[in-house]
């Protein structure tokens, strides 16, 4: 009887351990977890040895990775309520708003800096034009995934 026990008491812990891996590989909502996107001063160190299109694609894929909202299967999709496959509009929308908040930490940052730092560092951060290198940073993207 002490052995049925025991191994009811170890399904019952296999069960519990299995549920939430099922919960927490749930995926989280593409607006809501972008949102979610935080911007350190290692995230600009990285960028000044880098580049800042190299960075962009990292972060968003390190949030990937942290909570899923991303999949790919021959094209991208982002999570709604369900998968819907990604368009020009959402990449620049996320794109454009990790860029925000690089330069928004950045702006905090450069207090720091003398002014030939500044000029420099500025001229990386600032240097990016999302528009002319749209390709080049969604196909940087889709090799990370």
């Amino acid at each position: 009887m002490e052995e049925l026990l025991k191994r009811l008491n170890d399904l019952e812990k296999r069960v519990a351990i299995l549920e939430n891996k099922k919960s927490s590989s749930t995926y989280g909502s593409f607006k809501e977890t972008i949102l979610t996107i935080t911007i350190t001063e290692d995230n600009l160190t990285s960028i000044f040895n880098t580049s800042m299109a190299e960075e962009i694609v990292k972060i968003i894929h390190d949030k990937n990775k942290e909570i899923p909202f991303l999949q790919y299967k021959k094209h991208v999709y982002k999570y709604e309520n369900e998968m819907i496959e990604m368009t020009d509009d959402d990449y620049k929308y996320m794109f454009e708003y990790v860029q925000y908040l690089i330069i928004k930490c950045f702006t905090e940052y450069c207090v720091k800096l003398k002014s030939d730092d500044y000029f420099e560092k500025n001229n990386i951060i600032v240097g990016l034009n999302l528009t002319k290198n749209f390709k080049k940073v969604k196909s940087l993207f889709l090799k990370s995934l």
